[in-house]
């Protein structure tokens, strides 16, 4: 057989399943995770094709998929649970399965071919072709993003769950897999069985996958629920916030009315000493006292969206009751519009957050942030004190990179999948000197772009 085209075969099919897992398991495509993964599936190639040399059965090679699938998971997507590596590494080879199964099942039989020992064929290479494209259809239909799992902090009755649904879906390879090695290898026909096994799991996917988006669903609403109440809670505290200001201001206004008089006096009478008292006594303080940074929190006004200016106004009193200085500038009334607001509230969290928390290290904690409009273009910045000289900023966008232990690494993640749905934004991080600056630029969208 044309060496040529088998290599085209080799790289085709495998090349098509590699993206579907890419695709389902919200992992981007570069060079170097294309690279792993056919290296990954070559040498589980050698080591089945080793061990049927040596025992003298290929049995083992019948599980190549779901196996590579669990170790391309836990090569790309180490540091989430283990029963999360298993579901995203099973899920989609299974469902490519399924659809192959189908397709060659209650399908192909019309063509008047038969699959088996079809390798290389070129119809079976267009079918797989297919079914690869068929699946993608179904996943644009179903518009179901599986990466949200991993966003979630699962609560324990899910994760029973989805232990039961890895090993339903791993007796699903076990009971097919071996039922083929038997038909095909010994002989034992087991047609009507697998057909009964592949509808049973055609209904139990689409339950699994109905569960899945009920319980992402029901935990999105109760998350946007606690934020909504957070939203409030954070509302109240800044217009206490805001009237102890107020208070402050009418308070300084009277004694500085007071202030004036008394000076007037002694500037009348010429009283030197007076004069001096007055400024030692008021004056003297009452700039370190207006230059506190807790004023900064009245520039808040200028945010015309609530949720923000609430979210803003909440992170600026967590920072404080954190004894972290926290400085704010809004120089003119700004409204999120080049991106959706759930989706900058979103960034704005996480990097608050980050920020507070590395800042909280440092031995001089400070934040600063500053939403600002320039033309077209919103920018919002934020920086904060760490206590390290400088951080390696290459990877901190990994899923899982992370210095603060397991389950965490998650946000900037996340941020970074938000950023790169928006062709119209981009975030630069900088860090240097003790200070880790980020700034999140949005393109105003025209209606002729």
């Amino acid at each position: 057989m044309n060496i040529a085209w088998i290599l085209l075969y080799t790289l085709v099919t495998h090349g098509l399943e590699i993206v579907i897992f890419f695709k389902m398991d919200g992992i981007g495509l570069t060079f170097d995770r294309i690279f792993k993964a056919f290296l990954l599936k070559f040498l589980l190639a050698a080591i089945f094709t080793t061990f049927k040399f040596l025992v003298l059965t290929d049995y083992l090679s019948y599980f190549i998929e779901p196996l590579f699938g669990i170790g391309l998971s836990f090569l790309l997507l180490r540091g989430i649970p283990k029963k999360l590596l298993l579901f995203y590494g099973l899920f989609p080879m299974i469902l490519m399965n399924i659809f192959y199964r189908s397709v060659s099942y209650f399908v192909f039989p019309f063509l008047g071919r038969e699959l088996v020992d079809a390798i290389y064929d070129p119809i079976l290479l267009l079918v797989l072709i297919i079914v690869y494209f068929i699946v993608l259809a179904f996943l644009k239909w179903l518009d179901y993003d599986f990466t949200n799992l991993r966003r979630e902090i699962l609560d324990k009755g899910f994760q029973k769950s989805l232990t039961t649904i890895n090993w339903i879906m791993g007796a699903y390879f076990l009971v097919m897999q071996s039922l083929s090695f038997f038909e095909y290898e010994q002989g034992i026909q087991s047609t009507t069985v697998r057909h009964l096994i592949l509808v049973f799991y055609l209904l139990f996917f689409m339950g699994i996958i109905k569960k899945l988006d009920t319980y992402l669903k029901d935990k999105l609403h109760e998350r946007l629920d606690q934020e909504q109440v957070l939203r409030y809670r954070d509302m109240e505290r800044y217009s206490r916030h805001i009237e102890e200001l107020y208070k402050e201001v009418r308070s300084f206004r009277h004694d500085y009315t007071n202030l004036l008089t008394s000076l007037r006096l002694g500037i009348e009478e010429e009283d030197m000493e007076q004069i001096k008292e007055v400024y030692d006594s008021v004056l003297k303080d009452s700039s370190e006292k207006l230059q506190d940074n807790k004023y900064d929190l009245g520039r808040l006004v200028n945010i015309r969206d609530r949720a923000l200016k609430s979210l803003l106004a909440g992170k600026f009193l967590k920072a404080r009751d954190k004894n972290i200085v926290f400085n704010v500038e809004v120089p003119e009334e700004i409204q999120v519009e080049g991106m959706s607001l759930l989706d900058f509230l979103t960034i704005v969290s996480i990097l608050c957050d980050n920020a507070i928390e590395a800042s909280a290290e440092a031995s001089q904690p400070r934040v600063s942030i500053a939403f600002i409009k320039n033309g077209a273009q919103e920018t919002f910045i934020i920086e904060n004190s760490i206590k390290e000289e400088s951080i390696d900023i290459s990877e901190i966008f990994s899923f899982g990179a992370s210095s603060k232990g397991e389950d965490r690494g998650v946000g900037l993640y996340t941020v970074m999948k938000i950023v790169e749905s928006h062709p119209n934004a981009s975030l630069n991080t900088t860090c240097q000197d003790q200070v880790f600056r980020q700034v999140l630029a949005v393109h105003l969208l025209s209606t002729s772009d």
